[in-house]
């Protein structure tokens, strides 16, 4: 029996010696689709583990993290009689260029490292080059200090547009700012600039590591191409002891906007809108400027009520608060409104900056005196009207009359035609009726002594009238005509019209 059990011992053990020589030995491996590729295209991952007791999920991936951004949507698959681990992960290159893949360790095991060519971004729409930059602030900043990071992304394509998923983190508050476009056309060829940003408000001191969502560049309707900011490491200084921790970070303007009326009515209602720009966060508000706005024997001031819609971010890369503030004078005379105090910390300089507004000066009159110099304006706008009428209608009969004057002198043949000029002026100028030459004389020396040089040419009319004396007809016409284009410049302006 005790030989019977050797012989099957020592046949069994010839029978596994070659099955065992034949397994493959534990592996660990990182294999690429290609190593050739665009700018905001993934790379493609496969990391295999065969006969390893750890789980490959455990898998370091942080050696990645300086060059690529690392996407793992896909779970861990496993092979329960291979005894094999594969993991599939996506690699989003951080900027073009040649890229290196470092060696990843598992389980007492290295990967080779690889090297992929990532060339630059081209829209495959119109085949045109794609040019990615960013523009980041300074990263040495006091808590609280706003940090603007900003991505601009060049094509040709003036219809495509930017979308970033909203960006979460416990020790800083990210403000995103709203995608803009601009096109420039440059030797007969347009390029547009995408724009997409956000402010950073850090929330704690020391060292913060950032990394900004994905932008995703649509084409389209279609998400053609995914690109990632740099990772961002900002080191936050503590304020200084001696600022408040209410006290606004950055820089800060208190705009004022008062009754456009220079004067106002007593006991009146009327309203001021205070407006305060500033780089702190949206939920910092500076409530100490309204604590400021107290009533007095001269104003009566109510509480302010927060405008809609302020408090966000705005193209200026600046928070918006803005108040409007009720208040009623009280008294008559020049009323003051108070003066402002806006304390901020300026990171630029250390120091807290003081801005003192004064909000405006109004005159205050009672409600009878403006009632009283409502009836004053009128009763002046009708006088000035009438006078108006009058003036207008005088100079309308002296046209009129003149008018016809000198036509009755351009068509006169005879003295008593041009005698009949002479008093369509009488009329225009409401003088005597049926005068003589004479008298018309006269009246024209008292009323115009300036133009008396008609004098000479009326008692050359009159010698010719009467018999006494031949004259030149034509000499006495063009003097008479002179003379009412003198009077009257308007006819001169109408005869020269219809030559």
């Amino acid at each position: 029996m005790v030989g019977r059990a050797s012989l099957i011992l020592a046949l069994s053990a010839a029978l596994l010696v070659p099955v065992v020589g034949t397994c493959a030995p534990p592996s660990f491996r990182l294999a690429v689709q290609s190593t050739d590729l665009e700018y905001g295209k993934p790379i493609r991952v496969e990391v295999t583990a065969r006969d390893l007791p750890a789980d490959l999920a455990s898998l370091d991936l942080t050696p990645l993290d300086s060059e690529f951004v690392v996407e793992t949507p896909n779970d861990v698959v496993r092979n329960g009689q291979s005894r094999l681990q594969t993991w599939r992960v996506r690699l989003y290159p951080r900027k073009p260029g040649k890229l290196q893949i470092p060696s990843l360790t598992f389980h007492g095991r290295k990967t080779r490292p690889l090297t992929v060519e990532v060339k630059p971004a081209v829209d495959q729409a119109d085949k045109s080059p794609m040019k990615v930059s960013t523009q980041l602030g300074d990263t040495n900043v006091w808590l609280n200090q706003a940090v603007h990071v900003t991505v601009q992304v060049d094509s040709d394509s003036r219809y495509a547009w930017l979308q970033s998923p909203a960006a979460h983190q416990d020790d800083v508050e990210i403000v995103a700012e709203p995608p803009v476009r601009h096109t420039e056309t440059h030797d007969g060829q347009a390029r547009t600039q995408h724009r997409i940003g956000w402010v950073l408000y850090p929330q704690t001191t020391g060292t913060i590591s950032i990394q900004l969502p994905r932008i995703e560049y649509y084409r389209e309707g279609v998400v053609t191409r995914r690109f990632y900011p740099p990772r961002l490491v900002l080191h936050v200084r503590a304020l200084p002891p001696f600022v408040p921790p209410t006290m606004p970070i950055g820089r800060m303007q208190l705009d004022v906007s008062v009754p456009h009326a220079l004067l106002l009515v007593k006991n009146k209602l009327d309203f001021f809108t205070l407006r305060i720009h500033g780089q702190g966060p949206p939920g910092q508000r500076p409530s100490g400027v309204l604590r400021q706005l107290k009533s007095s024997s001269d104003i009566t001031i109510y509480p302010a009520r927060d405008l809609a819609g302020t408090g966000a971010v705005h193209e200026g890369r600046e928070q918006e608060v803005a108040y409007q503030v009720p208040f009623a004078p009280q008294s008559m005379g020049r009323v003051s409104l108070p003066r402002v105090r806006l304390q901020y910390f300026d990171p630029d300089t250390g120091k807290i900056e003081t801005q003192i507004q004064p909000l405006g000066r109004f005159i205050v009159l009672d409600q009878w005196m403006v009632y009283a110099g409502v009836i004053i304006l009128v009763l002046l706008a009708a006088w000035f009207g009438g006078f108006a009428y009058r003036y207008g209608k005088r100079q309308l009969r002296l046209y009129t009359a003149y008018r016809k004057a000198k036509w009755a002198f351009e068509h006169a043949s005879t003295p008593q035609e041009m005698r009949s000029g002479l008093m369509e002026i009488a009329r225009g100028e409401c003088w005597p009726g049926n005068l003589t030459l004479a008298a018309w004389q006269v009246q024209w020396s008292r009323c115009y002594p300036q133009l008396s040089s008609v004098s000479a040419t009326i008692e050359r009319l009159q010698a010719w009238l009467y018999g006494r004396a031949e004259t030149n007809l034509q000499d006495i016409r063009s003097a008479l005509i002179d003379v009412c284009q003198r009077r009257v410049p308007l006819l001169r302006m109408h005869a020269f019209s219809q030559r």
